[in-house]
């Protein structure tokens, strides 16, 4: 079912990845990764609504989760709400212990001020 999710999304059928990747979810709710696709899968139709119910679901399983967080401030900077983008962003940079993640928030909290 992740597969086959992961090859819809990537063939850009995404109400089909949506299901696929529910399915699982609903077998194996702590694969992380499959929170994360399912959200970027609802996020790619501008589902926004639906891309941070699947972040939040996720994070009330691992709640310190940093890609988690990223994502949910991607999520609030593409739906305009850059105020609360820019603060989960910056509490990210400072406190994610996940280097990779700490810079891309920092990257993003940049490209977002320099607007």
């Amino acid at each position: 079912m992740r597969q086959l999710g992961r090859l819809l999304q990537d063939g850009h059928k995404m109400a089909e990845a949506d299901h696929w990747y529910s399915e699982y979810l609903d077998r194996h709710p702590q694969a992380k990764q499959v929170w994360l696709d399912l959200s970027a899968t609802r996020a790619s139709d501008k589902r926004w609504n639906e891309a941070e119910e699947a972040i939040q679901s996720m994070l009330k399983r691992y709640p310190s989760d940093a890609s988690a967080h990223y994502n949910l401030a991607a999520i609030a900077a593409n739906t305009g709400d850059l105020e609360r983008a820019q603060t989960l962003w910056e509490d990210l940079s400072q406190q994610t212990s996940d280097p990779t993640i700490a810079k891309m928030a920092s990257r993003s909290l940049a490209r977002l001020t320099a607007k």
